[in-house]
């Protein structure tokens, strides 16, 4: 199944066409807590209806996030490696899938939201889908998992917050799940602040995979600049990726003008 013309029509129309596929998602198989989304037109994914974020969003219009979901396509292509770390109700991998990625490892380490990603794989019989169900940073261990309510588990985090309750959960650096894989495409990173830690531990993941297209939320902290710093210093040109799809440049002194950026980071050739 390929997105690509779905992805290249103007967005009303596309989002339009998400829409009309999310109502005929089947709903035969829905439980308390599982229900199966169609995002994309054409793509199943087992999601928690109890989540009023990103799986909410997928039940009822069938897409998240489109200026990513654009961006992630524009520079695909199919029959190569895609990683989602931090994958929570499996959106981005699904998108892989839909544009034609020969294999996607999907990293979540909240067991409830893992488990529906190996259910998704089941369901669609996606053999070429991975689930790695642990957290991920610069160095292994173990980590304790911040979690939010039933409403938002996608939202759960490694940075300390006020929450009802922690998990104990294991942490590696991509450098030990991926570092003998090339032929990385896309690695897409959204894990609530981690990512200067998981940048630190995927080095020889870059050095494998030297055109990788990487999407990495920043969450503007006291990390951000010094991030932003680092990864400037080995080469990468600041782009970010803005609400109409378009990849602009990132002014290092503005980053302080919003709580959350996508920044888009390839070395262009």
């Amino acid at each position: 199944m390929h997105a690509y013309e779905l992805l290249q029509s103007p967005r009303p129309r596309s989002e339009l066409r998400c829409a009309i596929g999310a109502r005929h998602r089947p709903r035969a198989g829905d439980r308390a807590h599982d229900a199966v989304a169609r995002v994309l037109e054409r793509c199943d994914v087992v999601v928690d209806p109890r989540d009023r974020s990103v799986a909410h969003h997928m039940l009822e219009v069938g897409f998240w996030e489109w200026w990513i979901t654009r961006a992630i396509a524009d520079c695909m292509r199919p029959g190569r490696v895609c990683v989602d770390v931090g994958a929570n109700a499996g959106y981005f991998a699904a998108l892989f899938t839909a544009l034609g990625a020969s294999a996607v490892v999907a990293i979540e380490p909240h067991p409830e939201l893992a488990r529906r990603l190996r259910a998704t794989a089941g369901h669609n019989g996606w053999s070429h889908w991975q689930v790695i169900e642990s957290a991920v940073g610069d160095a292994p261990g173990s980590a304790h998992l911040h979690v939010h309510g039933d409403d938002n588990l996608g939202g759960s985090c490694l940075v300390p917050a006020a929450s009802a309750r922690t998990l104990a959960v294991p942490i590696q650096t991509l450098d030990a799940l991926l570092g003998a894989c090339s032929g990385i495409q896309v690695i897409k990173i959204d894990c609530e602040g981690s990512e200067p830690r998981i940048w630190r531990g995927m080095q020889r993941v870059l050095a494998r995979n030297p055109d990788v297209h990487v999407f990495a939320e920043l969450t503007v902290n006291g990390d951000a600049r010094p991030w932003l710093d680092a990864i400037s210093a080995q080469g990468y040109p600041l782009r970010f990726v803005d609400y109409d799809a378009e990849l602009k440049p990132l002014d290092r002194d503005r980053v302080g003008d919003r709580e959350l950026w996508m920044v888009y980071l390839h070395r262009d050739r």
